[in-house]
Parts: C-alpha cells; sequence; structure tokens
C-alpha cells in the first residue's frame, strides 16, 4: 500500500528545491516526484474525495483566437511563483521564445517582484498577428477564466495545456499525461528504456517536446505546469492523507 504521507513530504522536498533552482536535474527529479500521483488517482479517492482541486474551463471565444495558427497555451489557476532562473541567465527575465518564431503574439499573466521572482498564471504564444477585436477578445477572455473545483483523480485529468502543431496530433494534454510524458520522455523514471522493453513513443511523444521549447524567463513552460500540479497536490492533501 502506498504511504501517501511519506509521498507527499517527498514532493514537497522537490518542491521547493525547484522554485528556488532550475536546472535539467532538479526539473526531472520533481517530474519523477509527481509520476507516483499519477498511479494512485483511485487510491487517493477513497481516502480523501473533497473537490478541492482548481481547474480552469478555457473559453468557447478564447479558442476561436486559436484557430488558423500553431500555439502554445496555459493557464495555471492562481499562478505558481519561482525565484529560480534558467542557468547562465541572470537577465532577460521578461523575454518569451519558441521554435521558428516570425510573425506572433505571446502575452499572459505574469508578474515580476522587486527580489525578481516570478509568478506565472497564464501563457500564451500564437505564431500570427492578431487583430484589434481579437487582441481586445484575448485580454477580456483570459482576465475571465472560469475556474471549478475537482476531486483529485478528475484534476489529474484536466488539461495541463492546449497546443496546436498542425499533423496528426492531440490538441491538449493533460495533467497526467504531461507528468508521464516528461518522465518517460527524458528518462526521470526509466532509465536507457531502449533497453528493457518499455514502450516509450506514444501521441504525446512529439508534443511534449515541443511543449520543453516554449520558454517564459528562459524556463520551459512545462516547468512551471510541474510546479503548479506538485503545490496543488500539497496544498490539497495536506494533512487529508
Amino acid at each position: 500500500m502506498t504511504d501517501y504521507l511519506k509521498q507527499l513530504e517527498r514532493l514537497k522536498r522537490h518542491y521547493i528545491q525547484s522554485i528556488g533552482h532550475y536546472d535539467s536535474i532538479s526539473f526531472l527529479d520533481l517530474a519523477h516526484a509527481l509520476r507516483v500521483w499519477t498511479e494512485v488517482k483511485n487510491g487517493i479517492e477513497a481516502v480523501y474525495n473533497k473537490a478541492v482541486f482548481k481547474k480552469g474551463i478555457v473559453t468557447n471565444k478564447l479558442k476561436t483566437i486559436f484557430r488558423n495558427a500553431e500555439f502554445a497555451y496555459a493557464f495555471l489557476p492562481e499562478g505558481i511563483t519561482t525565484s529560480a532562473i534558467a542557468t547562465g541567465e541572470a537577465e532577460g527575465r521578461e523575454i518569451v521564445s519558441g521554435p521558428n518564431i516570425e510573425q506572433f503574439t505571446w502575452g499572459g499573466l505574469v508578474k515580476i517582484e522587486a527580489n525578481r521572482d516570478l509568478t506565472l498564471a497564464q501563457f500564451f504564444l500564437i505564431y500570427r498577428s492578431l487583430s484589434n477585436e481579437e487582441l481586445s477578445l484575448l485580454f477580456n477572455e483570459s482576465k475571465n477564466i472560469p475556474i471549478t473545483k475537482v476531486s483529485f483523480s478528475k484534476y489529474m485529468d484536466s488539461p495541463a495545456a492546449y497546443f496546436e502543431f498542425f499533423g496528426n496530433q492531440p490538441k491538449q494534454i493533460s495533467n497526467e499525461e504531461l507528468i508521464k510524458r516528461i518522465a518517460n520522455e527524458y528518462e526521470a523514471s526509466h532509465a536507457d528504456v531502449h533497453d528493457t522493453g518499455f514502450v516509450l513513443n506514444n501521441c504525446f511523444s512529439e508534443p511534449i517536446k515541443r511543449l520543453m521549447d516554449y520558454r517564459y524567463a528562459r524556463l520551459p513552460l512545462p516547468y512551471f505546469i510541474l510546479l503548479h500540479i506538485a503545490k496543488s497536490i500539497i496544498d490539497g492533501l495536506d494533512g487529508h492523507v
């Protein structure tokens, strides 16, 4: 039987480490610590099934902005704060980047404190210019994302990010699948998977690699999402498991 309290303390340790420092090792360690929680959904529901986990609902009006363009979008209810800086990059924390940027629109809900701590609540990068009407709609809709509360299992099934990379690929990835893909694709949980017979690639393999190329302050978008998932689990389950 899983010792949920021990796993929660383990997650807290990796979360605290990750909000203060970013590198590939701390990032993978956080993914590995979260991997356990993708496997205990039913067990958590049995001991604590309260709807306390916050889920953002992307409106249809907002989705129309993303049509006919490559994009990446993530909404993190109440945001996630980090004092980490990408290795070797002490400046330029406002920089948004993505692959093959030419004509694009970017933004989100971001706050940078005087001590340079960064809070990210929303991220989007759209590979086309928007009209004034679309910009107004994007601003209004992104400021008013509805939030609902769900149980742990429904939270893990909730979208972590929406995207369009064209081709035969999914259009969104859940919190659970994002954790699994990072843990598996980057060997956070399975070393040398090609020699173990483990099935590595699935429909999310390429999208997760693309999402890793989208960055704010030179920190990959999935880093912020994993931090937010970890904080949500800690806040939601602390004192209840």
